[in-house]
């Protein structure tokens, strides 16, 4: 991984691009192999070696969808939400055997084979965090829980339901504790080895009120932890908080231009050293750049997208972003006239 600086960050430009058929609703790198996957709205999941560039194999969930996607700690096994859909003949008979059907999918990508089904939720699960430590994930729906799963077993090892909004969750980067909405704006720490007990710190975030002023019309949509785990970064709306994980002091407040006219739900993210925060923004199609340290944004860079970002990544190991767009399209960031 290069030293991230100022200069170097404002050199990245969109290099590789891949036009898919439909949006792309799910990217993720994995922790330690050049692998890139993606699934999208068409029912396709593709994989991608970063070091080449090249998309090296496509795969399909036609009955039940995808997205979401994660990669356990196998760099050939992946999870992912179904996706429900419609149709007509064949489609129509499919979406209604999978419209009741909101299991997450445990897929070898190496033989195109289903390992296990973590069946419980009953609506769409729109997040999907894995332990860095153990075989332990996390996932939220908009049935109103979350729940904690192991690899191992297809049965739900603990519920956390929320009386409003739709949930979130996130493991830190060391696996030792994890955040989750307890409402449409708080967010709660839970110590995994003791998560029983109940959380340990709580904090709210600014909610987006309605018109009128009085009801929140957007809840908390995207937790990350910084690398050290010293910070959390949380999006509500249109606006990006950055909160001390410990205490819950509030460092930072980010406000994304062209948020207010997004129709996808924007995804923040840090960079590997958490130096910056990067975030697609709405109706500009630009990826901005802040200084976590100071707030302070960078120049923008260019987006090839014709459509909305819809999710956005950066890779652990080497400096490259990924964004998938509402257009089908996958692009793959680096700096210009620098060294991978």
């Amino acid at each position: 991984m290069v030293v991230l600086d100022v200069p170097l960050m404002q050199r990245f430009q969109p290099g590789r691009f891949y036009k898919d058929s439909t949006s792309i609703n799910g990217l993720d790198f994995h922790e330690s192999e050049p692998i890139l996957v993606s699934t999208s709205d068409d029912d396709s999941i593709h994989v991608y070696n970063t070091e080449t560039g090249q998309r090296t194999k496509t795969l399909y969930s036609k009955k039940y969808g995808c997205s979401g996607v994660r990669f356990t700690h196998s760099s050939e096994a992946i999870l992912y939400a179904s996706k429900p859909k419609g149709g007509s003949g064949d489609e129509k008979k499919a979406a209604d055997a999978s419209v009741n059907d909101h299991a997450v999918r445990y897929h070898c990508i190496h033989d195109n084979t289903y390992l296990r089904y973590f069946r419980g939720h009953t609506d769409q699960v729109v997040d999907i965090s894995v332990s860095p430590r153990t075989d332990q994930f996390l996932t939220s729906s908009v049935d109103g829980t979350t729940r904690m799963w192991d690899l191992r077993s297809p049965s739900c090892a603990a519920i956390i339901k929320i009386p409003t909004g739709v949930p979130r969750a996130q493991f830190d980067h060391q696996g030792l504790i994890f955040a989750a909405t307890a409402s449409v704006n708080e967010v709660v720490l839970y110590d995994v080895r003791n998560y029983e007990q109940g959380p340990f710190v709580s904090f709210t975030v600014d909610p987006v009120l309605s018109k009128s002023g009085d009801l929140p019309t957007y809840g908390v949509s995207t937790m990350k932890f910084s690398m050290d785990g010293e910070s959390i970064l949380v999006m509500c709306g249109g606006v990006i908080h950055v909160i001390d994980a410990f205490n819950g002091e509030k460092k930072l407040k980010l406000k994304v231009p062209g948020a207010e006219s997004s129709l996808v739900p924007l995804e923040p993210t840090w960079t590997p050293d958490g130096q910056f925060i990067l975030c697609a923004g709405g109706g500009d199609q630009k990826i901005h750049v802040w200084s976590a340290g100071t707030g302070v944004e960078l120049e923008p860079w260019r987006n090839r997208h014709a459509g909305a970002v819809a999710c956005m990544k950066w890779s652990p190991n080497t400096a490259l972003v990924a964004s998938g767009c509402t257009e089908g399209g996958l692009a793959m960031y680096v700096p210009s006239n620098a060294k991978r």
